[in-house]
């Protein structure tokens, strides 16, 4: 079984296949290939979430390689295919040596699959390196599914993923409706504000030629409240435009809680010190 999952720095990802290798030796879990704190600590996790979901954790030991090896990876992402991994090699699933999967996933102790940050721009890249199928955590279902030409598998629990993956209990496919982006309401009605008539054109010319925009000046001249009125007066993001959005967005996800796709224009507000 091959198992596939993507390194993300930035908005650029790496494909990376995840093996695991069971050795005769001192009990002993070694992570390789330039792998992150969050990632060195997979193995605590993973310990838990393999006992707790009715899975033996191999006493022997075990060797997690993360190829390529000359690219760093971070994030929780990798406890997933890991998971998967060590469960193939140690020989409580019972699979074809032809089966690939590509996956992403933390995981909890319970054994429950928690939310991670990226899953559009990983989606988007397992289908553009010809996956047909991608499993993610069932709270990054809706995100994962916006790409389309995809099939997006959302997995609760990680007995769930095998249980599919065995043939014994299969997970439903998860799709969501067409893109439809949302009219563009500005925070603030343009033409309420009073005055500010060279900013107001600047801002103008900007959304006709669809420039980006930055504010600068001293406290309390009127521009956020130009910024919050911006969004009102340019044209609606495409689909294309909002998955590029959307996809910076996603991969910081974990800190703006927002809800993906973004089909408004963004506006970020900077304090003034």
């Amino acid at each position: 079984m091959k198992i596939y999952t993507a390194a993300i720095e930035g908005l650029s990802l790496t494909l990376t296949r995840v093996e695991a290798d069971i050795l005769r030796g001192l009990p002993a879990f070694t992570i390789v290939g330039l792998g992150g704190t969050s990632i060195k600590e997979a193995r605590d996790r993973i310990r838990s979430a393999l006992k707790n979901s009715g899975f033996l954790f191999p006493l022997q030991k075990k060797i997690i390689n993360l190829s390529p090896a000359d690219v760093k990876k971070q994030g929780s992402l990798f406890d997933l295919p890991i998971a998967l991994s060590i469960l193939a090699s140690s020989g409580q699933i019972n699979l074809s040596g032809d089966k690939v999967i590509f996956c992403a996933g933390e995981l909890m102790l319970s054994g429950k699959l928690r939310k991670i940050p990226g899953t559009l721009p990983i989606s988007q890249f397992a289908k553009k390196h010809g996956f047909k199928e991608i499993f993610v955590p069932y709270s990054n279902r809706d995100e994962a599914a916006l790409v389309g030409g995809i099939d997006v598998y959302p997995v609760k629990y990680l007995k769930d993923i095998i249980a599919h993956i065995e043939g014994k209990e299969l997970i439903e496919k998860h799709i969501v409706n067409d893109f439809k982006p949302a009219k563009n309401i500005g925070l603030i009605d343009f033409a309420h504000i009073s005055g500010q008539k060279i900013p107001k054109r600047a801002l103008e010319i900007a959304a006709a030629g669809r420039h980006h925009v930055l504010l600068v000046g001293p406290p309390g001249t009127g521009k956020t409240m130009l910024a919050k009125a911006y969004p009102g007066i340019v044209p609606d993001l495409t689909k294309e435009d909002s998955m590029d959005v959307s996809s910076i967005y996603s991969v910081n996800n974990h800190r703006h809680n927002l809800i993906i796709p973004i089909t408004n224009q963004p506006f970020r507000h900077v304090h003034h010190s």
